[in-house]
C-alpha cells in the first residue's frame, strides 16, 4: 500500500508540473511570437490554448493543497469521488481543445507545416490534458508538503513540458525547408522552353506542395507553367513536369503581397526595424511601416531592384496601395483629394521607380464632388484602365447614401466611364462615355481576354451585379465590341447566364444553366449568333460568378463542386461538341482531396490549385496532355 501510495504521488506531481510548466510555457511563447503575429496568434494557433491554461490556472488554484495540513487532519483525509468529479469535466474540456482541431488546425498537413507558435501551443494544450490524467491517478487533492516528495517531482513535470515546446519546432521542421529564417532567393540560370497551351488534358502529371507552413493565396499563368503566390513570397514552376523553375520568399515571420503582369513580379513587404537602434524600439517601429517592393522578371527571377514607393512618403500620407507596375513606373491609389466612400481613393498617382518622380496624377471621378463607385485601375503594359460609374454629390445626399440604388433604379443623372491613360504621361488615349444610360451599372476591375490566332483581343468591363456580364470594348480604341445584355445573351425563364469564362475580339465564352439539365457553355458572337461549345448533360455546378474553371483550345474544365466530401477531388471535363455530366469520360480524378478552387491555363497543360478538408490551399496538381 505504501508503494502504491508513493507511485500515485509521483505521478500526481508529476502532472501537476506538467500543468505549470504548460502556463509558463504559453506565456513565454506568446511573448516570443507577438512580435510578428499580435492577435493572430489566436488566429494561426486557434483559441484551445487559451481556454486550456485558463482550466489549469483554475486547477492549480483550488484543485492543489499548499499549504500544510491541520494538525487534526491527516494528509489523505481528502479523497472520494468529490475531486474526480471536480476533475473529470476539466480533462474532458481539455482533451477536447487537444483532439478536436482548434488548435493544430485540422488544416494543417502534419507537423511539419505549422509554424513554431502552433507547435509551441500545441504542446501547451496537451501537456494540459496529459497532467490533469495523471493528477487523476490520485483520488485525492495533492499536497505540497512534505516537499521533498512534491518538488522534484512537479519539477520534473514542468521542465519536461518546457524542453518539448522549445524543441518542437525544430524536431518537427521540414527537413526540405529547414532554415526559414533568411530570404530564399533562386533565380533560373538555364530556363526551360515555353511549352504551348494544349488544347486538352487527361491527367494529372505532377503534384508539387510547398514546405513549411506557407499558405498558398493564388496561382496565376507565368511564363514556364503556374506562377504560385504564398503568404511569404512566390515561385514559378514548369507546368509540364511541376519543377520549381525559380522562387523567392521571405523569413516564415513576415507577411508579403504578390502582384504580377506586364512581364514583372513585385513582392511587397515591411522590413522591420531594430529594436536595438539608438533610436530606439519606438523609432524602429515607424522605419517598419515603409513597404519596400521587390521587382523580379517573370521569366527568370532575376531582381531588377527594390522600389520603395514615392520619396519621404509618410505613413499617413496621400499615396497608397501600389497598383501595378511596368516599364519601370510604380502606379498607386492617391488619397490627395480625399477619399471616396465608394471607391476609396479619389485618384491614381504614376511615379518613376528609379528617380521617385512624380509623373503624373489623375482624379479618377469626371467632375470634383461626384459619387462614384468602381474597382481600383489596372495597370497593362503602356495603359491604365479604370471603369467607374458616378452621380452628382447632391443628388447622392438626397438619396441618403443609396449610391447603389441611385445607378441601378435610374434616379439619377448618371456618367458611366471607361478610361485608358497612356501610363507614362497619364494623358486619355480614349474614354467610353454613356449618360443616363438605362443599362448603367457599378463596374468591376476591367481585364483584357486574349484573341488567339487570327482573332483580336477584347477589354471585358464585367458587373458586379449578378445577372449582368457588362462590356467588351476594344482596347486600342475603346469602341464597343458588344454588351452583355439578357437580350443578345438570350437569356430566359429556365436558361440563365452564369459566367463570362473567355473573351476575344469575335466574342464572348459563357457558362449557362439550363434548369433540369446542368452547365452547358456557349459562344456568343457581337451579333448575337451563338455556338453551343459543350451541351448540358447533367452537370450542376456552383451559381457563384466565378467557379474557377478553365478553357482550353478544344476542351472545358469546371472543378466538381460535388467531389470537395470525396476521397479524390475531381475535375469535370468535356471537349468542345461534346456534353458536360459525370461519367468516367467527364472527370479526371485529382491525387488528393478535398476540392479545387481554381484552374488557370498555363504552358504545358492546366494548374490546379487543391484545398485540404478544412478549405486551406495546400498543393497544385498539373493537368497535362
Amino acid at each position: 500500500m505504501a508503494r502504491e501510495r508513493r507511485t500515485e504521488n509521483v505521478l500526481v506531481w508529476v502532472g501537476t508540473g506538467m500543468v505549470a510548466g504548460a502556463l509558463f510555457l504559453a506565456v513565454v511563447a506568446a511573448v516570443l511570437h507577438w512580435s510578428d503575429r499580435g492577435w493572430g496568434l489566436f488566429e494561426a494557433a486557434g483559441w484551445g490554448w487559451f481556454w486550456s491554461c485558463a482550466i489549469g490556472v483554475i486547477f492549480l488554484m483550488l484543485g492543489v493543497r499548499w499549504g500544510r495540513a491541520h494538525a487534526a487532519q491527516p494528509p489523505d483525509a481528502e479523497s472520494g469521488w468529490e475531486y474526480v468529479l471536480y476533475l473529470v469535466p476539466m480533462i474532458v474540456l481539455v482533451s477536447l481543445a487537444a483532439g478536436g482541431g482548434a488548435l493544430l488546425g485540422a488544416d494543417a498537413e502534419g507537423p511539419g507545416s505549422l509554424a513554431p507558435s502552433e507547435l509551441r501551443m500545441g504542446v501547451v494544450v496537451c501537456s494540459v490534458a496529459l497532467g490533469l490524467v495523471l493528477m487523476l491517478t490520485a483520488v485525492r487533492p495533492p499536497r505540497l508538503f512534505p516537499r521533498t516528495r512534491s518538488l522534484p517531482f512537479f519539477g520534473a513535470g514542468a521542465l519536461a513540458v518546457v524542453l518539448v515546446g522549445a524543441g518542437a519546432p525544430a524536431l518537427a521542421g521540414d527537413p526540405g525547408d529547414a532554415d526559414r529564417s533568411e530570404v530564399r532567393h533562386v533565380v533560373a540560370e538555364n530556363p526551360p522552353e515555353k511549352a504551348p497551351v494544349p488544347e486538352r488534358v487527361r491527367e494529372v502529371g505532377w503534384v508539387w506542395e510547398p514546405g513549411g507552413a506557407a499558405t498558398i493565396h493564388w496561382i496565376g499563368s507565368g511564363v514556364h507553367g503556374p506562377l504560385v503566390a504564398f503568404a511569404d513570397g512566390v515561385v514559378s514552376l514548369d507546368g509540364t513536369d511541376g519543377s520549381e523553375v525559380w522562387s523567392y520568399r521571405r523569413p516564415a515571420a513576415e507577411e508579403v503581397s504578390v502582384w504580377a503582369g506586364n512581364g514583372w513580379v513585385l513582392v511587397t513587404h515591411t522590413p522591420e526595424g531594430d529594436p536595438d537602434s539608438e533610436d530606439g524600439p519606438d523609432d524602429a517601429e515607424e522605419d517598419a511601416e515603409e513597404p519596400v517592393t521587390e521587382v523580379f522578371d517573370l521569366a527568370t527571377g532575376e531582381s531588377a531592384g527594390e522600389y520603395t514607393g514615392p520619396p519621404e512618403q509618410e505613413p499617413d500620407g496621400d499615396t497608397g496601395q501600389l497598383l501595378g507596375w511596368s516599364d519601370g513606373i510604380g502606379v498607386h491609389t492617391d488619397s490627395r483629394e480625399g477619399v471616396d466612400e465608394f471607391l476609396g481613393s479619389a485618384g491614381v498617382s504614376a511615379w518613376d521607380g528609379e528617380s521617385g518622380e512624380e509623373l503624373w496624377y489623375r482624379r479618377l471621378a469626371p467632375e470634383e464632388g461626384d459619387v462614384c463607385e468602381g474597382s481600383p485601375p489596372r495597370v497593362h503594359t503602356e495603359t491604365i484602365v479604370y471603369a467607374v460609374a458616378c452621380v452628382s454629390g447632391d443628388e447622392f445626399a438626397e438619396s441618403h447614401g443609396d449610391l447603389w440604388g441611385l445607378i441601378r433604379q435610374g434616379d439619377a443623372h448618371t456618367e458611366f466611364r471607361v478610361v485608358s491613360l497612356d501610363l507614362r504621361t497619364g494623358q486619355e488615349r480614349w474614354s467610353y462615355e454613356r449618360d443616363d444610360w438605362a443599362g448603367a451599372y457599378v463596374p468591376e476591375r476591367p481585364w483584357r481576354g486574349r484573341g488567339g490566332e487570327g482573332s483580336a483581343d477584347a477589354l471585358v468591363v464585367p458587373s458586379r451585379w449578378s445577372g449582368q456580364f457588362g462590356l467588351l470594348l476594344d482596347p486600342d480604341t475603346g469602341e464597343e465590341i458588344m454588351h452583355l445584355t439578357e437580350d443578345l445573351l438570350g437569356t430566359e425563364d429556365g436558361f440563365t447566364a452564369e459566367e463570362v469564362l473567355a473573351a476575344d475580339g469575335d466574342g464572348v465564352t459563357v457558362r449557362f444553366h439550363r434548369s433540369g439539365q446542368g452547365a452547358e457553355v456557349h459562344h456568343v458572337t457581337p451579333s448575337g449568333a451563338r455556338t453551343e461549345l459543350v451541351g448540358a448533360g447533367g452537370a450542376y455546378l456552383s451559381t457563384t460568378v466565378d467557379s474557377g474553371a478553365a478553357a482550353l483550345g478544344g476542351q472545358m474544365l469546371f472543378p466538381d463542386p460535388e467531389s470537395e466530401y470525396e476521397d479524390r477531388a475531381q475535375v469535370l471535363v468535356a471537349p468542345h461538341g461534346g456534353r458536360l455530366g459525370r461519367g468516367p469520360d467527364n472527370r479526371i480524378e485529382m491525387e488528393s482531396g478535398g476540392g479545387v478552387s481554381q484552374l488557370v491555363r498555363v504552358s504545358g497543360g492546366v494548374a490546379a490549385l487543391l484545398l485540404n478538408e478544412t478549405g486551406r490551399a495546400h498543393r497544385v496538381e498539373g493537368l497535362v496532355p
